[in-house]
């Protein structure tokens, strides 16, 4: 059911949670980095703030 949870009160809770996409690139070395990251579609539950 979409907009519609329901919580056990003994599973941990997922507070916030966001889509991150990450753009890398190869170093000279061969090794992976990030080159830019995007944050988006930031959501916060604001039920279970501690």
């Amino acid at each position: 059911m979409a907009g519609h949870m329901e919580y056990d009160e003994h599973l941990p809770k997922l507070i916030s949670y966001a889509m991150v996409t990450d753009r890398l690139t190869k170093t000279d070395t061969g090794d992976w980095r990030v080159r830019h990251k995007r944050v988006e579609n930031v959501s916060e539950d604001k039920a279970f703030h501690f």
